[in-house]
C-alpha cells in the first residue's frame, strides 16, 4: 500500500518523464557539440595570436590538427571567403619573365619612363607588347613612373586649414 501511494504519482506521468528524460538528453548533446565548437574557434583564435605573420584559412591544412574542424568553419571564423582554400596561383610564363627582364633593364636606365615609354623602347628591339600588359607587369614589378605630381590640396601653410563647419552645426 505505501508502495502505492508513493508510485501512483509516477503512473501517470510516467509517459511524460520519458519525453522530458530524452529532450533533455537531446539539449545535453547540442550543448556539448556547441561547446566543442567553442573550443575548437578558442583554439584557432589562439594560433592566430600566437603566430608572427597573419594566418588565414588559406594554410588550413597546416595550422589544424587531424582536420578537426571543418574548412568553412575555419575560414567563417577567419573572415575570408572560402574560394580561396581552392585557388591555387598560376605560374609566370617564361615570355612574361623576359619581358620583366628587358623592363627592369630599360627601367633602371630611365626611372622617369611610363608604361607608354617602355612599350615603345621594346618595340623599338622587337617585342611587340599592349599597353595594357605593360601597365599590368610594371604594376606587378611595383615600378612606377617618377614625374612631379600635382600638388593642389596640399596648402601651403597648415595654419590655413579651414575646420569643418558640418560637424560644428551638430553641437
Amino acid at each position: 500500500m505505501k508502495q502505492l501511494l508513493k508510485g501512483a504519482s509516477e503512473l501517470f506521468t510516467r509517459g511524460q518523464k520519458t519525453k522530458d528524460k530524452a529532450e533533455g538528453q537531446a539539449k545535453k548533446v547540442e550543448l556539448f557539440q556547441k561547446i566543442d565548437r567553442l573550443q575548437m574557434e578558442l583554439e584557432w583564435i589562439k594560433r592566430i595570436s600566437a603566430t608572427a605573420g597573419p594566418m588565414s584559412c588559406a594554410n588550413w591544412s597546416i595550422t589544424t590538427s587531424q582536420n578537426s574542424a571543418s574548412r568553412a568553419s575555419v575560414c567563417c571564423w577567419d573572415y575570408t571567403p572560402r574560394s580561396t582554400l581552392y585557388y591555387k596561383p598560376v605560374r609566370v610564363r617564361e615570355s612574361t619573365l623576359r619581358i620583366m627582364a628587358c623592363i627592369n633593364a630599360l627601367y633602371l636606365d630611365d626611372p622617369c619612363s611610363g608604361s607608354r615609354r617602355i612599350v615603345d623602347y621594346l618595340a623599338r628591339e622587337g617585342i611587340p607588347i599592349s599597353r595594357d600588359r605593360m601597365r599590368n607587369i610594371m604594376h606587378l614589378m611595383g615600378f612606377r613612373a617618377i614625374y612631379q605630381r600635382s600638388r593642389f590640396t596640399l596648402p601651403e601653410n597648415p595654419a590655413e586649414r579651414f575646420p569643418y563647419l558640418a560637424d560644428l552645426k551638430q553641437v
